[in-house]
C-alpha cells in the first residue's frame, strides 16, 4: 500500500509539472508520431455507496495513467532507432521523465514511461513506471505499473466497441485481486471483484444511476447486498 501511494504521490506530481510547461509542438518532418492515449476513466454513479467507488478508484488508479501521456502533448517527440521519444527534464527540481513509442507491425505500439531523478524527496534511478500496448486508435490495450524498485504492482486491458461501450480488468499482483468491469457509453456499468480467482464483489448500474451491489463468501454466498436509487 505504500508504495501504491508513493507512486501516485510521484506520477501526480510529474503530470502537474510536465503539464504546465511550455513548448512549441512543431515538426519539421513529414513523418508524424502516433497519437497521444486518451484519457480513460472508469465512471460510476455518484449516489453509488462507498464500496462501489472505492473499487472503481482502484480500477482508475491503473486507468488513468491515459493523463501522463496527454501531459505531454506541449513536448516535441524526436526520432531516434525507430521510436518517437518525448523528453521533459526540470533542472529546477531535477528530474527527467522521457516517454517513447514505438510502431509495431500489427498496428499497435508500445510505450514506455521512464522517470529518473528526484521529486519532492522521491529518488528514483530510470524508473520504468509504465509499459503497455495500445491500439493506434486507442480502443483497445495494455499497460503495466511498476512501483520504485521494478515490481510489477498490476495491469490494465481494455476493449471499447463501435457504440463506445468498454470491457476491460485489472490484475492487482501483490492482492490477487482482480477488478472485472464494464464502461458504458450511457453511463450504466458494472463491476466484478475476484479475489484468488473466487468473485467477493459485484454492483452494477444503469444510466439512471441506480443500481445494486452483492458481497460473497468464498463458497460464493451472498454475505452482504443493498440497493441505490438515481439520484437518492
Amino acid at each position: 500500500m505504500l508504495k501504491k501511494l508513493i507512486v501516485l504521490f510521484l506520477m501526480a506530481g510529474l503530470i502537474l509539472a510536465i503539464g504546465c510547461s511550455k513548448e512549441d509542438n512543431v515538426l519539421n518532418n513529414e513523418e508524424q508520431p502516433p497519437a497521444l492515449p486518451a484519457t480513460q476513466t472508469m465512471t460510476v454513479p455518484p449516489t453509488a455507496p462507498p464500496e462501489v467507488q472505492a473499487f472503481a478508484a482502484t480500477t482508475n488508479f491503473y486507468w488513468n495513467f491515459g493523463q501522463f501521456f496527454s501531459a505531454i502533448k506541449n513536448i516535441t517527440p524526436v526520432q531516434e532507432n525507430g521510436k518517437w521519444v518525448w523528453v521533459y527534464k526540470n533542472t529546477n527540481i531535477g528530474f527527467t521523465v522521457t516517454v517513447t513509442a514505438e510502431e509495431k507491425s500489427d498496428g499497435t505500439v508500445h510505450w514506455e514511461v521512464v522517470v529518473d531523478g528526484s521529486y519532492n524527496g522521491i529518488v528514483v534511478n530510470n524508473y520504468k513506471a509504465i509499459v503497455g500496448d495500445i491500439s493506434a486508435d486507442g480502443k483497445s490495450g495494455e499497460l503495466s505499473v511498476y512501483d520504485t524498485d521494478g515490481n510489477l504492482m498490476g495491469s490494465v486491458t481494455w476493449t471499447q466497441d463501435e457504440n463506445g461501450n468498454v470491457t476491460g480488468s485489472v490484475v492487482i499482483t501483490d492482492s490477487s485481486k482482480r477488478i472485472d468491469f464494464v464502461n458504458n457509453a450511457d453511463g450504466s456499468g458494472n463491476i466484478k471483484v475476484y479475489e484468488n480467482n473466487l468473485k467477493v464483489f459485484e454492483a452494477q448500474w444503469q444510466a439512471d444511476g441506480s443500481g445494486w451491489w452483492k458481497a460473497y463468501d468464498e463458497n460464493g454466498n451472498v454475505i452482504n447486498e443493498g440497493s441505490w436509487g438515481a439520484g437518492s
